[in-house]
């Protein structure tokens, strides 16, 4: 069995994703100017107190899957109230 990709995942990736592997690549891609970063940890925001940011992801998603056609209105209604 295949197993498909959420539908809202695939939209959010297509609409705010330019380039997936970017932050990986990146220091490699500036070590030959002369720069140098500092060893640094990222901490998700999902350990913040209030996810807000995360309910601006998801209706940004529905938005997103309506306009492509992918889904209604009223699904995208429904995602976002589930999400908040």
């Amino acid at each position: 069995m295949v197993r498909r990709p959420p539908p809202l995942r695939d939209a959010a990736i297509d609409g705010l994703v330019h380039d997936r592997w970017l932050m990986r690549r990146l220091l490699a891609m500036l070590r030959p100017t002369g720069f140098e970063a500092p060893r640094s940890r990222s901490y998700g925001y999902t350990s913040l107190p209030e996810p807000s940011y995360m309910f601006t992801l998801v209706d940004g998603g529905a938005d997103l899957l309506v306009n492509a056609g992918r889904i209604g209105p009223g699904m995208a209604g429904t995602r976002s109230k589930a999400a908040g």
